[in-house]
């Protein structure tokens, strides 16, 4: 059984979802390390498909796991939303604990098929499958739109979760990615729906910006993982920009590169701490 999967498991059950936090570079790994490694809990390092593509899935799952390791904490590697048949191929071979299969640009039927492939291939590897029915709306690392598209019931999520074997599924429960322009609803009942109705975990996408409170209440429904991307690429930008407004011909590569390690840690253990309440 996959450690992954255990840890989502007991997350459902002791109401604190796991906080997924996508990375890019070692700075953002290191504080999300270092957060899992401050308040002695488990988390989530996500990779985007296309920064998998440029640094390379081997590559980032063996930085993940070694300052995992030197740091100490526990800390599951798992690939972002991917469509690309060649890099999902590359996070299984890489070693990945989970990938994310998303056939949601894709007709009901095709997606099902799709990720249930992934699903059959990702078991032999003990490897975590997640799918997503029904797109997020939003922006992230390249992929996806703002155009509202097809929103499916709580029935059909459980139909997508029993037809495919996913361990984890995401919808649109009114959350984007990117940066909120206004306050969003949350479909609730929705939530509570597809928690209480399906055998796989329910993933809230497009944690960033929402308030503490409601991580919280979604963390006590039961949700077993909520992902947080844009709060992370803020808080690397505002390490960065407090050394870069500094005077002189160059700036010091690590002074920058701690900076942002801060402040992406201090961004974290916020995430987390409103997780568990």
């Amino acid at each position: 059984m996959s450690s992954f999967l255990e840890a989502i498991r007991l997350a459902r059950a002791a109401r604190a979802a796991l906080p997924a936090f996508n990375i890019v570079d070692l700075g953002m790994i290191r504080g999300v390390v270092g957060a899992a490694a401050s308040l002695g809990v488990p988390v989530v390092a996500q990779i985007s498909a296309r920064v998998a593509a440029h640094f390379g899935a081997g590559v980032l799952r063996a930085a993940i796991h070694e300052t995992s390791r030197h740091i100490g904490a526990t800390v599951f590697v798992h690939l972002d939303h991917c469509s690309d048949e060649g890099i999902l191929a590359e996070a299984l071979l890489a070693g990945f604990d989970g990938i994310m299969v998303d056939g949601s640009h894709l007709p009901y039927d095709e997606n099902v098929y799709m990720t249930r492939s992934w699903v059959e291939r990702a078991r032999d590897a003990a490897v975590v499958v997640e799918g997503e029915v029904g797109a997020i709306r939003g922006i992230e690392d390249g992929i996806g739109s703002h155009k509202a598209g097809e929103r499916y019931d709580v029935q059909q999520v459980a139909d997508f979760v029993s037809n495919t074997g996913v361990d984890l599924v995401g919808t649109d429960i009114g959350t984007v990615h990117g940066i909120y322009e206004n306050e969003p609803i949350l479909d609730y009942q929705a939530i509570q729906a597809i928690v209480s109705s399906c055998d796989a975990g329910f993933v809230v996408h497009g944690g960033s910006g929402l308030a503490p409170n409601v991580l919280r209440r979604l963390a006590q429904m039961g949700v077993a993982k909520i992902n947080f991307s844009t709060d992370l690429k803020v808080a690397w930008t505002d390490g960065h920009r407090s050394i870069l407004t500094t005077t002189g011909r160059f700036v010091e590569p690590l002074a920058a590169a701690k900076a942002a390690e801060s402040t992406v840690e201090r961004v974290c253990i916020e995430k987390i701490r409103a997780i568990r309440g």
